[in-house]
């Protein structure tokens, strides 16, 4: 999931923008994995590089039950 990096932005930083801290892809990923428990984030992934607009946005899927 691109654009993850948002959330880490202070509050008002896009202002020219319709998404803000709370309210970006992050916060989207969050609420997908609130309702899939087939998903998860793939933590091995995730932090791997040091400047990266997808910091926890890389899911993998479980194998669980959805």
């Amino acid at each position: 999931v691109a654009d993850t990096l948002v959330e880490e932005f202070p509050a008002g930083y896009y202002r020219d923008r319709p998404w803000d801290k709370g309210n970006n892809p992050a916060t989207a990923v969050l609420a997908f994995l609130d309702e899939r428990p087939d998903f998860e984030l793939a933590h091995d992934w995730t932090r791997r590089a040091l400047v990266t607009e997808f910091r926890d946005g890389v899911l993998r899927r479980t194998g669980r039950p959805a």
